[in-house]
C-alpha cells in the first residue's frame, strides 16, 4: 500500500497541473483575442473620415473668391534686403551690388523653397525703419512694399546713373512649421509672397495624423503676437488674411484623435499587454514541456 502512495500523489500532481494548463491556455487564448481587438481598434482609429483629410470640401469649378487678395510683402524692421542695380555706370553698380554678397546660414534641418536658400547679407532694416545706402544715405522704408522701394531707388539713383534698373528681394523671409507634417523646421522663401498651401507642399504635406481643421498660425505684430486657427478642409480659408504667410510666422499642425489614441495605446497599454502575454507564454511552455 505504501507503494501505491507515490502513485496517488503523482496522479494528484498531474491532475492539478492539467487544470492549471487548461486555465493558462484559456487565459492565453483570451489575451490573444484581446490583442486582436486592440490591433483592430488601432486600424479603425487610423482610418479617419475622408472629409477630415480632404482639402476644399464642397468646392465647385465655378466657385469664386472675390475677397481673395494677394497681400504684398511689407518691409519691416529686421528685414535683410537684396538690392541689385543695373545701369551704364559700372562704378555705381559695383558700389551697391557688392553688399549683396552673402553666405548660406545653417539652420540644421532648414528647408529652402520657392526660389532660394537661407542667406545673410544685403541691406539691413534697423529698428527705426531705415536702411543705409551708398550715395543716398539713410532711407526710411518701413511699411513699404518691394515695388515701392524699387521705384524710389530708380528715381534716386537716376542722379548718378542713366536709366538704372533696380530689383529688390527679401533675403530672410523665413517661416517655421511644426507638428504633424512631412518635415518640420524653418523654411526660407525668396519669392515675393507665398501662401499656406505652398509652405505645406514644401514640407511634404500634412501627415495622415495631422488635424487639418485646426491649423494654428502665430504671427508677430508691432503690438505683440496674434494667434489664428484655420480649417483648410473648407474652401473659405483662402479668403483669410492668414492665407498668405509673412516673415517670422510659426505654423503648427495639431495631431488628430487617431494619433493621440495611437500614442496613448503605445505608451500605456501595449507594455501591459505585452507583459501579460509574455507571462502566459511562459506558463504555457512550463506545462506543455
Amino acid at each position: 500500500m505504501d507503494g501505491d502512495k507515490p502513485k496517488g500523489l503523482k496522479n494528484i500532481f498531474i491532475g492539478n497541473a492539467m487544470k492549471v494548463f487548461a486555465t493558462s491556455k484559456q487565459t492565453w487564448e483570451g489575451v490573444g483575442f484581446l490583442l486582436l481587438i486592440l490591433v483592430m481598434m488601432v486600424g479603425f482609429g487610423s482610418c479617419g473620415n475622408m472629409r477630415r483629410v480632404t482639402y476644399f470640401n464642397g468646392v465647385k469649378d465655378s466657385t469664386l473668391f472675390d475677397s481673395l487678395k494677394a497681400h504684398a510683402l511689407i518691409i519691416e524692421p529686421g528685414a535683410q534686403l537684396s538690392i541689385q542695380i543695373s545701369s551704364l555706370n559700372m562704378e555705381i553698380d559695383n558700389l551697391i551690388n557688392k553688399a549683396n554678397l552673402s553666405s548660406v546660414q545653417n539652420y540644421g534641418n532648414g528647408m529652402s523653397g520657392l526660389g532660394g536658400g537661407i542667406t545673410t547679407g544685403g541691406y539691413y532694416v534697423g529698428d527705426s525703419g531705415y536702411i543705409k545706402l551708398p550715395r543716398i544715405g539713410n532711407l526710411y522704408v518701413k511699411g513699404w512694399t518691394m515695388p515701392q522701394l524699387e521705384d524710389t531707388l530708380q528715381n534716386r539713383y537716376s542722379e548718378f546713373a542713366k536709366n538704372p534698373l533696380v530689383t529688390v528681394r527679401m533675403l530672410n523671409f523665413v517661416v517655421t512649421i511644426l507638428g504633424e507634417v512631412g518635415r518640420t523646421g524653418p523654411i526660407s522663401i525668396t519669392a515675393d509672397r507665398a501662401d499656406l498651401l505652398q509652405v505645406l507642399g514644401i514640407t511634404g504635406d500634412i501627415s495622415n495624423y495631422g488635424k487639418r481643421q485646426n491649423i494654428t498660425i502665430i504671427r508677430k505684430t508691432e503690438t505683440g503676437r496674434i494667434l489664428r486657427k484655420l480649417d483648410i478642409t473648407k474652401p473659405e480659408f483662402v479668403t483669410s488674411e492668414f492665407f498668405y504667410v509673412k516673415p517670422g510666422d510659426v505654423i503648427y499642425v495639431e495631431p488628430n484623435a487617431a494619433k493621440k489614441f495611437s500614442t496613448t495605446l503605445t505608451n500605456q497599454f501595449m507594455p501591459i499587454v505585452m507583459s501579460a502575454t509574455t507571462f502566459v507564454l511562459l506558463l504555457y511552455n512550463v506545462f506543455t514541456n
